[in-house]
């Protein structure tokens, strides 16, 4: 028998919760979150935790009965638990399954409850087995390839999405939308599978792109803006309260500037400058050095170029779009190179079609002559 020992509301940004709690004989206590009127109601969607080794439900079962439900929806991916809350007493009249778009640190463990505890897929669709259709949740491990991050770096992924021509945009500076929705969902996939996601200034100041995940269910990375002089303005929608933003800047920014970011909230990475504005290497050391493992870039064309350049790249990611729009602005500008045995390889192909897009994935072969330019 459970007793109720205390009750309070619970405020949140999706509205009041009561918090009810109940102890058992054992001492342990069970705390309900309920949101709006569910005694005597039928179909009230419930979500329980509990310890892989947790096989008994009876006191959540007993909690649930306390608060005088006649039937729930379960919101889990664990069959076990289905049958145990049922076995408890429970009507269970449905299962919700909660897939989310994996991230690079957690796709074996979501998979390894997948085939070794019997889960119902909590990685999502993969993209190879998704053709056309509704797709909230997105497993694009496929693409991100073997994630091995550097002592000195963080592991670099280099996604951007092109026209059949080349083009990342007019002659005009216009990017919306290059590619189809199928193709910009997986690039939002790639985000909530990284630690963080990455665009030079311009980028920003040209398209004032959010850079979080809202195409599939996952989380949104850190966002990170290369900005040697601080031009970002303070109204930019990456500074939003959407997710964490970092800014790496040189000391010739100004320290006014500075300081109103971090007034914002914002981390503020100073680090040496290089002829191109700031200087990569040092850039992504300090990102490893913070904890990021795992990095998504996506453009523009000069913080292309550069990572290029640089040799800091490990995995290329390219949308191609059925369009021809002729002159426009190159994916990858001058790399310095003069004959085609100087270029950059690309191994282990892999091919992606998404209804009139194709999507191309390849490992950058390593370079021993990669220029130390940022």
């Amino acid at each position: 028998m459970l007793t109720e020992v205390a009750r309070v509301p619970l405020p949140t940004a999706w509205g009041v919760f009561d918090v009810r709690a109940f102890e058992s004989p054992a001492d342990h206590v069970y705390l309900a979150l309920v949101h709006g009127s569910v005694e005597r109601k039928d179909d009230v969607l419930v979500r329980l935790g509990l310890p892989v080794d947790g096989h008994r439900y009876d006191n959540a079962a007993a909690v649930l009965s306390a608060l005088d439900l006649r039937s729930v929806r379960l919101l889990t991916n664990n069959r076990g638990k289905v049958e145990g809350m049922r076995r408890a007493g429970i009507d269970v009249v449905a299962v919700e399954p909660l897939p989310t778009a994996p991230h690079a640190r957690n796709l074996g463990y979501l998979r390894t409850k997948e085939l070794r505890m019997d889960h119902v897929a909590p990685t999502g669709a993969a993209v190879t087995a998704w053709e056309s259709g509704p797709m909230p949740a997105v497993d694009a491990g496929a693409l991100l390839g073997d994630v091995r991050p550097a002592a000195d770096r963080p592991y670099v992924v280099l996604k951007f999405a092109q026209t059949l021509d080349g083009r990342i945009a007019t002659s005009t500076g216009d990017a919306k939308w290059i590619s189809g929705e199928a193709e910009r969902r997986i690039s939002h996939a790639l985000r909530a599978a990284c630690d963080a996601v990455l665009v030079g200034v311009r980028t920003v100041l040209t398209d004032d792109p959010l850079l979080t995940v809202r195409l599939v269910a996952g989380a949104s990375p850190q966002r990170v803006v290369l900005d040697s002089m601080l031009r970002l303005p303070l109204t930019a929608r990456i500074l939003g309260p959407d997710a964490a933003t970092t800014v790496i800047t040189t000391p010739r920014a100004s320290a006014i500037r500075r300081t109103a970011l971090h007034e914002r909230g914002v981390r503020v990475h100073v680090v040496p400058p290089s002829p191109r504005g700031v200087d990569l290497p040092a850039a992504l050391a300090r990102l490893r050095a913070a904890g990021t493992l795992t990095l998504l870039v996506e453009g523009g064309a000069r913080v292309i170029t550069s990572m290029l350049e640089t040799g800091l790249v490990d995995r290329l990611v390219v949308g191609i779009a059925p369009t021809i729009i002729g002159a426009g602005t190159e994916a990858v500008g001058t790399l310095g190179i003069t004959t085609v045995g100087e270029g950059i390889r690309l191994v282990d192909r892999s091919v992606f079609v998404l209804e009139n897009d194709m999507l191309l994935a390849w490992d950058i072969a390593p370079r021993t002559n990669a220029r130390c330019r940022g």
